[in-house]
């Protein structure tokens, strides 16, 4: 910040980092020597040296990053008897903030004695036009917490046809977080030690839509432990499955209406394609024959195929005492084998691959009269996700042999840890 001398310039303010932000060393309005000079300082080389508490704040903040408490680097003493012994010390709290679920602060819960910046998911307040905390920058849009919306349109709207282009995370601000009004594919949040793995799968018509939705339940109800380099984090799924887009166009030629065919399966996979995160559910896309297993040997037929971003489903061949019937099962009817497919766009592989567990959702374990019968998600398989997150995260030259699926992730903390482990 420049001062009144044309030639000064003085640092006021710094964040304190961890491994994510845990505070603000804050030095405006304290006498001028507490505060760096940045042109022509001159570090001292003798004397006293002082340090000058109750200018940083650290901040508390819970699973969703909101924080609810800041304290400084003062302690309070309290002498108990009035004896002039201290007995304890307290903490130095500067602000404390509940929160509505959409974010704004609960009337006669909230305080600050001395103001802190963030507030509502850790992002920065803007209380200059709507009053304190009412209003937060969230980077790629400004967030109205009174309305529980965005005050500019998604810019992924494409994505979410079903949902307002102003909503904020679908309406579920208990669960989900935005954390800067985009997406992610690994979202890791050091400041409520939270990991989320996210992904868009795009269907192309109302079956492939109710399909998909099945195959999903399975992984978006994980919750696990995973303890990063000794610190626990709580890791949950949110695969969000997106509706058929339909454009309705039309042009008037002659003064009569023409309507434009739309095909919401050209629309599923260019929306997946520009989406870093997005993938398509093509559903039944032929049918499956008999080849031999290159590991086990076994004849077997193919219930899918994954094929980098895009799902595709096949029909299993049904056979009777006779023989082959010339009848087909459509394997997208089976919930386990959709969720099978989709484990592919998280990295996880078929036997003899390098992330397949064998008492996971990638191994068949038999057949039924509703396709392929499979694992339950296992332990392993949750662990081979985010093993395959910390090979192959951000980087576009490494390539999987298995699937080639694409992982982004929002910062270093799975490929930086030294372990990673799945209770």
């Amino acid at each position: 910040m420049k001062s009144s001398e044309a030639t000064s310039y003085k640092l006021i303010e710094r964040p304190i980092y961890g491994s994510s932000r845990v505070g603000i060393d804050t030095r405006q309005g304290v006498a001028g020597n507490t505060q760096l000079e940045l042109i022509g300082y001159t570090a001292p080389t003798s004397g006293i040296l002082t340090n000058v508490l109750g200018l940083k704040q650290y901040e508390f903040s819970n699973h969703l990053g909101n924080v609810l408490t800041t304290v400084s680097d003062k302690k309070i003493p309290v002498d108990v008897g009035n004896d002039g012994t201290i007995d304890y010390y307290m903490a130095d709290i500067t602000s404390a903030s509940d929160y509505y679920p959409f974010g704004s602060p609960l009337d006669g819960r909230t305080f600050s004695s001395d103001k802190y910046r963030f507030g509502f998911n850790g992002q920065e307040k803007d209380d200059e036009v709507k009053g304190e905390g009412n209003s937060l920058d969230f980077g790629a849009r400004i967030y109205d917490s009174r309305l529980g919306r965005w005050l500019g349109c998604d810019p992924l709207a494409v994505k979410y046809p079903n949902l307002s282009p102003y909503n904020y995370c679908a309406n579920n601000p208990i669960k989900f977080v935005d954390y800067d009004g985009k997406d992610y594919g690994v979202v890791v949040d050091n400041a409520s030690h939270t990991m989320i793995v996210v992904a868009n799968i795009y269907t192309t018509d109302n079956k492939t839509f109710n399909q998909a939705c099945n195959g999903v339940s399975e992984i978006n109800s994980i919750v696990k432990t995973v303890s990063v380099d000794g610190v626990d984090y709580t890791l949950s799924f949110q695969i969000k499955v997106i509706p058929p887009i339909i454009k309705k166009e039309s042009f008037i030629r002659d003064g009569v209406e023409y309507q434009i065919q739309d095909n919401p399966a050209v629309n599923a996979n260019n929306a997946a394609d520009i989406d870093p995160i997005g993938n398509t559910y093509n559903g039944l896309q032929g049918y499956s024959l008999p080849e031999k297993n290159h590991f086990t040997g076994e004849i077997t037929t193919e219930g899918g195929r994954t094929n980098g971003k895009k799902v595709n489903m096949l029909g299993l061949p049904i056979y009777d005492e006779h023989g082959f019937t010339g009848t087909y099962f459509d394997c997208g009817k089976s919930a386990d084998q959709v969720c099978h497919e989709f484990l592919h766009l998280l990295g996880l592989g078929d036997v003899g691959g390098s992330f397949y567990s064998e008492d996971g959702k990638m191994n068949y374990v038999g057949t039924t009269s509703n396709g392929y019968k499979l694992n339950p998600i296992s332990t392993k398989d949750i662990q081979n996700i985010l093993d395959y997150a910390r090979t192959y995260g951000n980087d576009t030259d490494k390539v999987n042999n298995d699937q080639h699926a694409k992982v982004i992730t929002n910062d270093d903390t799975l490929q930086s840890a030294g372990t990673v482990t799945v209770k």
